[in-house]
């Protein structure tokens, strides 16, 4: 390609874009951290079985890091795939937030981290996994996010999937 094609490439996809923007608050003195996660249950089915987990995390509504993967084991169902992509957001959460400490920023507790499953929300929220039919898909991973939400380091909720950022990781989306 041409040296003039590709400026025309850029300049034309500079002028579809010019509505894309980020927005955040800046200045703040005090860092939000918003975390949004998602998972596809065996979306890439028959190759595999294996979900894919999607991380967006905010600081002051300005995404600075997102991470798209395929998760390490099969799971049971859809809840069970977003407890993997929930525990999956609360690390990389964490990890941002104790960087943040490190540079001496004021951090909000908890970190929000945002679902669109309403079931892992309901679990969490409520505390109900031991009595509940869901019991066997939980593990060690929603007791390590139980202990952080009961020490107030973590606050679970539910988004709708349509405005859930991390949607865009974990689906096949097409023009």
């Amino acid at each position: 390609m041409g040296a003039s094609k590709a400026l025309d490439r850029i300049l034309s996809y500079l002028l579809a874009t010019s509505s894309f923007k980020i927005e955040g608050i800046f200045g703040s003195k005090e860092n939000k951290l918003l975390s949004y996660t998602d998972s596809d249950h065996a979306g890439d089915m028959p190759m595999t079985t294996f979900s894919h987990t999607g991380v967006v995390i905010q600081l002051n509504n300005v995404p600075i890091k997102w991470k798209s993967t395929k998760q390490t084991k099969t799971s049971r169902s859809s809840a069970e795939a977003e407890v993997y992509a929930l525990d999956c957001g609360v690390g990389e959460s964490l990890h941002i937030n104790n960087k943040l400490i490190e540079m001496n920023n004021n951090t909000i507790w908890p970190i929000n981290i945002y679902v669109d499953n309403k079931q892992a929300d309901f679990f969490f929220s409520k505390n109900i996994t031991t009595t509940s039919k869901m019991r066997t898909t939980f593990n060690l991973k929603d007791a390590r996010i139980r202990e952080l939400r009961d020490d107030k380091k973590v606050k679970v909720g539910y988004v709708k999937a349509d405005v859930n950022p991390s949607d865009l990781l974990t689906k096949i989306h097409s023009n």
